[in-house]
C-alpha cells in the first residue's frame, strides 16, 4: 500500500499512526472525542495518575539521617487524535494545560497549587505541507514538598531543616478510583477569563509546599488553557486515581538539636516569581 510513496512521505504515515519505520504498529487508545452542536467533548481516556513515590532527605550534620522531603507522582495527560490536537492549537488557541493538584483530609478537599504546563513539546510544519505537526506532551511529575524543603532551593540544601521537620513516610499507595465527570467539554474559542493564582510548570524547579505534615489524598484534575490570553478553555476533568500517604512516624535528627538558620549570601537572590520557590 505504501511502495508508491516517497520515503518522507512513508516516514510521516507510519509515525502518525503509531508504527515504528522499522517494526510492527503499535495500537495505542486514543480519547474519544464528539462534536455535537458547536460543542467539542472528549472523554479522557487514558488520562490518571500513577507511579506514585516517598522522596527522602539525606540529613544531619554527615547527612546519614533519612528523613521524607515529599513524595511524588505522574499526571498523565490524554492522548487525542493528532487531527483534532492540531485544531485546538489553531481554530481554539489552546496552547496548555492546568493542571490542579488537590489534597484531601478529614472530609474537606483543598487545592495546593495549580500549574500551567504547554500542551505540546514541540510544534512544527510538517513536510511538504501545511499542516502541524505536533508532539503532544504526555505526562509530568507533581512534587509535593514538607514546608522546610519546599520554601526555597536554600532550605532545601540545609543539612539541617531549618524548622525542625523529622517526620518520615514509610509508603504511599495508589488506590483505583475512577472520577465522576466522563468529558472535557470545550463550548466556546472565546473560553472565559482565569483570575486565579497559577505558577508556570518547571520540571524538577515546580514543588508544591505540602506544609508541616503531608497525610492525606491527592488527586489532580486537568483543563485545556490559552495562557497567551489568560483564558480558561474548558471545565476540570478529575483524573482517575488517588495518591494516599497515610501514616508518618517521628525520627531523632541527631546534631541538629541547636541548628540556626545561616544568614543569606549577598549573592543569593530569589527567583520566586518564575518557578513558585525562592532561593
Amino acid at each position: 500500500m505504501l511502495q508508491g510513496l516517497g520515503l518522507h512521505r512513508r516516514l510521516l504515515i507510519l509515525l502518525a499512526g503509531g508504527c515504528a519505520p522499522l517494526g510492527g504498529c503499535l495500537v495505542q487508545k486514543h480519547s474519544e472525542v464528539l462534536e455535537k452542536s458547536g460543542y467539542i467533548h472528549i472523554k479522557p481516556d487514558p488520562s490518571h495518575i500513577d507511579s506514585p513515590e516517598v522522596i527522602d532527605w539525606q540529613v544531619g550534620p554527615l547527612h546519614r539521617k533519612t528523613v521524607t522531603k515529599g513524595i511524588s507522582f505522574r499526571v498523565n495527560f490524554p492522548r487525542i487524535p493528532r487531527d483534532y490536537f492540531s485544531r485546538l492549537i489553531t481554530d481554539y488557541k489552546i496552547d496548555s494545560w492546568i493542571v490542579d493538584v488537590r489534597r484531601r483530609t478529614s472530609g474537606s478537599t483543598k487545592s495546593l497549587q495549580r500549574f500551567y504546563v504547554p500542551i505540546v513539546n514541540d510544534t512544527s510544519l510538517a513536510l511538504g505541507g501545511s499542516s502541524y505537526k505536533v508532539r503532544p506532551r504526555k505526562d509530568i511529575i507533581a512534587r509535593i514538598y514538607y514546608a522546610d524543603a519546599a520554601v526555597s532551593k536554600r532550605f532545601e540544601e540545609f543539612h539541617c531543616p531549618a524548622l525542625g521537620h523529622n517526620l518520615v513516610i514509610r509508603d504511599v499507595d495508589l488506590l483505583r478510583r475512577r472520577p465522576f465527570g466522563r468529558s472535557i467539554t470545550i463550548a466556546s474559542k472565546r473560553g472565559k477569563p482565569f483570575n486565579q493564582k497559577i505558577h508556570q510548570y518547571a520540571g524538577s524547579r515546580s514543588v508544591v509546599n505540602g506544609g508541616k505534615s503531608l497525610t492525606g489524598e491527592y488527586s489532580a484534575s486537568i483543563a485545556f488553557y490559552n495562557y497567551k490570553d489568560r483564558k480558561i478553555m474548558s471545565n476540570f476533568h478529575d483524573l482517575k486515581n488517588v495518591v494516599r500517604a497515610s501514616s508518618e512516624t517521628h525520627s531523632v535528627v541527631q546534631g541538629c538539636a541547636n541548628f540556626r538558620i545561616p544568614a543569606e549570601k549577598p549573592h543569593s537572590f530569589p527567583i520566586k516569581g518564575i518557578f513558585g520557590r525562592g532561593r
